[in-house]
């Protein structure tokens, strides 16, 4: 049977936005047969590394271009290029990615971070590099045979600039999201014929009446039209036929329908969620659903007050920031990436603190304390002969990263950082990729400071994911990130002064 021809295919083993709800069988619509040329054109065409996006599927378990192109791209083209799959969060944070090479196997890396997905990407564009300055003076057939990379990513990238967007359910977030790249795919909308014959070939028990019903309602998407969650479908159906009957916009699909809804009901509710793709409080229905919808044993809930909402969170031990970010007039308060206790990764609280910073006679010290095993709390005082407080913030990490490499040498648990220092988060976060690439010279020229430790935090974290999380300093506050990061604060300026005061 020739390639795409089937209507029914195994899900891949790729790292997906959504955990599929829908068994692990997908519909591969006839549209995509037309629109995987379009596509593989363009990447062929394209530079050596090009970066591919596809909208995060909301017909969860369904349908998926995303595992579609995959398969049929990797088939063609497996001997010419390296694909590196990424899966991305609604907040636009990596959640796990694999790297695709043939002749070497797949390799996944869960609980993965952009500066991990950055620092594989490097280091496979470094390879090829110098297995293209091998083919000087070779005949120009075996030039032609060095590799390319391709990043296909299933969801919307935060900080990665995109060559190409596929839109498989176009809305105004994902428009919003991508507005500054120039290469756009729309997909077009399903009809109840299409939405009729994917709930046969997948077997969903759904009958024709049913999803026609649906199809009225919801337009055609298949987010609801095909779900097998038959109490949030009702739900969501109960409240647009309440309110949009007569409504105009009927015909015009699900995101229409959630503005129609809410210029006829003034009323705020808060939708807490406890357990889903995104954690807190939202005022608008899409970002809840959306956080929710297809997740394994998701909890959430509406509430007429904030407070109500903050309540039912820190019973199932979710703490939400306090401030909310807001996007097109409406609010979220998101929760903490991560909330005691977290059994998965090392979690540290890392601070440093010094002395007449600056001068010759300067005493630092730092704090490297773990919630989760206090035998493992390191306090030292810096013996460098020139200690300053970035120097003991940069120890601080160093001292985590060695901890977590004595007790986890296969380097398969994360390490998440907490820390009030900006320096700490921005240098891992966001500059040390660039000193690197730039043989560690700062964008004025000179030469990067303690570059002897930021080396040894690398050389030390290789093959392991980290994440650097932002704590406010001294809020006086009681909550479990707030009290560890004062915590980690009193112990280095302690040791700093029992240093300069002899006690040590």
């Amino acid at each position: 049977m020739p390639i795409g021809r089937e209507e029914k295919r195994k899900l891949p083993d790729l790292p997906f936005q959504h955990e599929y709800g829908g068994g692990e069988d997908y519909y591969v619509r006839e549209c995509y047969k037309e629109y995987y040329p379009l596509v593989e054109h363009f990447v062929l065409m394209g530079e050596k590394k090009n970066s591919l996006t596809v909208t995060g599927t909301p017909d969860i378990g369904t349908s998926d271009f995303y595992a579609y192109f995959f398969e049929e791209f990797w088939k063609a083209h497996r001997d010419d290029w390296i694909v590196v799959t990424a899966s991305y969060e609604y907040n636009g944070s990596v959640s796990g990615f694999a790297v695709f090479e043939d002749g070497v196997g797949a390799r996944n890396f869960t609980f993965a971070g952009e500066l991990m997905l950055d620092a594989i990407l490097r280091d496979l564009e470094q390879r090829l590099g110098k297995l293209a300055v091998n083919q000087d003076g070779k005949s120009e057939e075996a030039t032609k045979k060095f590799k390319k990379i391709l990043l296909l990513c299933d969801g919307p990238p935060k900080t990665r600039r995109l060559n190409m967007v596929v839109f498989t359910s176009p809305n105004d977030r994902w428009s919003t999201t991508n507005r500054n790249d120039g290469n756009f795919l729309y997909m077009p909308l399903w009809t109840s014929v299409e939405l009729q014959k994917a709930a046969l070939v997948l077997d969903l028990g759904l009958d024709d009446d049913e999803i026609d019903t649906r199809v009225r309602v919801f337009g055609g998407t298949a987010r609801f039209s095909l779900s097998r969650d038959t109490s949030e479908v009702t739900l969501v159906q109960d409240l647009f036929l309440g309110k949009t009957t007569d409504n105009p916009l009927i015909t015009t699909g699900f995101p229409e329908l959630f503005k129609a809804v809410r210029v006829e009901d003034q009323r705020p509710w808060y939708y807490a969620v406890a357990s889903g793709y995104t954690l807190g409080v939202f005022t608008d229905l899409e970002d809840a659903l959306d956080s929710t919808y297809g997740y394994s044993n998701s909890l959430w809930q509406k509430f007429p007050t904030y407070g109500e909402a903050e309540e039912f969170l820190h019973a199932n031990g979710v703490i939400v920031k306090r401030l909310a970010q807001r996007r097109n007039g409406e609010l979220t308060w998101t929760a903490y990436d991560v909330m005691d206790p977290n059994v998965e990764a090392f979690v540290a609280f890392c601070d440093g603190s010094a002395l007449r910073n600056g001068r010759a006679d300067c005493t630092a010290a730092y704090a490297a304390l773990f919630p989760h095993n206090q035998a493992w709390n390191e306090v030292e005082v810096l013996r460098d002969t020139y200690a300053t407080s970035n120097r003991a913030e940069y120890s601080a990490a160093l001292a985590v990263m060695k901890r977590a490499a004595v007790v986890d040498p296969g380097r398969s648990r994360p390490v998440i950082i907490f820390t009030d220092s900006e320096l700490l988060v921005n240098t891992m976060e966001n500059f040390i990729n660039k000193w690197l690439r730039n043989g560690w010279t700062t964008a004025n020229g000179g030469p990067v400071k303690n570059r002897d430790l930021l080396e040894d935090i690398l050389h030390v974290a290789t093959g392991r994911v980290m994440m650097f999380r932002h704590v406010r300093a001294h809020t006086g506050r009681q909550e479990w990130e707030y009290s560890w990061n004062d915590k980690a604060d009193c112990m280095a300026r302690e040791a700093a002064r029992n240093w300069d005061d002899g006690y040590y």
